[in-house]
């Protein structure tokens, strides 16, 4: 099992990660996705026709990336939420809220204790507060192998295509360009809760997505996110 590497200046967000204790560890980093995402958009010139066992990249783009996302999104990582935005038909704002949310768009490989793991926070663990049933697990169902290969959880973009798979196909999020109260009941849906000791969850997720750029109907105007 790989362990949790937090990155310099790293703060748990309040997702799935708040509500446990982390130990320090060591482990490597998914650093050869990145690499490959790189070598592939230079090689194409910035397109990607097709992912995941040939599917693709026809939905809509979304919402331009506003300077708030630029900023807080690492830009191999912002680009995964936009290449999985347009495969599953999601905001891709959405998305990377998600993400932030849970892992701040770093670290977070392996288990964190209740069964869920990688950058999305994904259940993969039977019998556990993540995924209580005996299986199978949403990992198990909905995995999504972003440029080929054996689909892995820790993988930045295999772990992003399969929550944008889980959030369209499980949670019931709209396609790209949905309403704001669509995609809140679907942050809802993700998280298991609106809101909990733990987390104002879909509010925050709501609100940074807005940042980023979300215009769906009835999202109110960006305004500073909170520290």
């Amino acid at each position: 099992m790989l362990a949790l590497v937090r990155p310099a200046g790293w703060a748990p967000r309040r997702g799935r990660w708040a509500r446990i204790v982390l130990a320090p560890v060591i482990a490597g980093t998914g650093i050869t996705v990145v690499a490959v995402l790189g070598t592939v958009i230079a090689i194409t010139g910035g397109s990607l026709g097709c992912l995941g066992g040939g599917a693709t990249i026809a939905g809509p783009a979304g919402p331009p990336p506003s300077d708030t996302a630029v900023a807080m999104i690492p830009a191999a990582r912002l680009r995964l939420y936009e290449l999985a935005g347009r495969r599953f038909d999601i905001d891709w704002s959405f998305l990377a809220s998600i993400g932030t949310q849970e892992c701040n768009n770093d670290g977070c490989a392996g288990d964190n204790g209740d069964g869920c793991a990688g950058p999305m926070q994904i259940a993969e663990r039977p019998n556990t507060p993540c995924s209580p049933a005996p299986g199978p697990t949403l990992w198990d169902r909905f995995q999504v192998s972003a440029f080929g290969g054996t689909p892995d959880i820790n993988d930045p973009a295999d772990a992003i295509f399969t929550a944008a798979h889980i959030l369209r196909d499980d949670m019931g999020a709209p396609a790209t360009g949905g309403s704001y109260e669509g995609y809140y009941q679907a942050a809802c849906r993700y998280y298991g809760a609106c809101a909990d000791a733990a987390a104002n969850y879909a509010t925050e997720v709501m609100a940074r997505a807005v940042q980023c750029g979300f215009n769906g109907a009835g999202a109110p105007a960006a305004t500073s996110l909170a520290a």
